[in-house]
């Protein structure tokens, strides 16, 4: 009787084994890549976005504007316009009431202001003591604001350089409706007063605040989108580079498998 060696019987339990152990482990590799490119590309979630739990994406969009004050350069005695607008209102715009104050009264003050024709009803500007604050009202009943303007002109205020030197022009208190009765928050950005040797100390600034206060009458500068989120390459980049490690490491592992049953079949 020949006798029949049992390592050769073992080979396809064993090879079995082998090969459903690299399977499991490049389908892990498989999964571990479609998990991380899911979590690259799902869309943040609302409390993501707003910082909120629960705050729905036109909350957090509505809040996301900057109300901006203009710069103005003027000499002693002299006047200048600035101008104050919203850069954008997702939401749309029901009305505003905004105080503007200088900080320093010996470098100028406020000496009225107007507002954009669209907008029905309007309040008088109210200039307080010395003219170092003023109040701005008006509603835009005729909508002529719409949801997602850009560039937004609620208000051209005039100032006057009294003294050499600067000031700044802050908001200290505001509210801003956007359609439907919903509040709007948005971030401020103060404007700057120079006036006299600090104005010509500008040099070209001059120039550029011109430009910033514009001459139109209208409510709005433009429409638009704000555009979509940017995205994360360096995210994406690297989460497809962990997948194809994965796989890589896998199809190794399968190889060396492959070696290791075809050592013991020759055992």
């Amino acid at each position: 009787m020949i006798p029949v060696s049992t390592k050769r019987r073992s080979l396809p339990t064993t090879s079995a084994a082998l090969l459903a152990a690299a399977l499991a482990l490049a389908l892990l590799a498989g999964a571990a890549g479609a998990a991380s490119a899911a979590s690259v590309s799902a869309p943040p979630s609302a409390a993501d976005a707003s910082g909120v739990p629960g705050a729905s994406g036109a909350q957090a969009a509505a809040n996301e504007t900057t109300l901006t004050v203009g710069d103005a350069t003027v000499e002693p005695h002299a006047n200048d316009t600035v101008r104050l607008s919203l850069d954008r209102v997702p939401e749309g715009l029901a009305g505003f009431e905004v105080t503007l104050a200088f900080d320093s009264n010996a470098t100028g003050s406020f000496a009225g202001a107007r507002y954009p024709e669209d907008y029905q009803p309007t309040t008088d500007p109210v200039i307080g003591e010395s003219g170092r604050t003023i109040t701005l009202e008006a509603a835009d009943l005729g909508n002529a604001v719409t949801p997602g303007a850009t560039n937004v002109s609620l208000a051209f205020v005039t100032v006057t350089g009294s003294e050499n030197g600067t000031a700044a022009l802050t908001v200290t208190d505001r509210q801003v409706d956007a359609d439907g009765g919903s509040k709007v928050r948005p971030a401020v950005e103060a404007g700057t007063l120079s006036v006299g040797s600090a104005a010509r100390g500008a040099g070209s600034g001059s120039g550029e605040a011109a430009g910033q206060q514009g001459s139109g009458t209208g409510a709005t500068g433009g429409h638009g989108d704000a555009g979509a989120a940017p995205g994360t390459p360096g995210a994406a980049g690297g989460a497809s580079g962990l997948a194809t490690g994965l796989q890589i490491a896998a199809v190794v592992a399968l190889a060396g498998l492959a070696g290791l049953a075809l050592f013991v079949w020759r055992d």
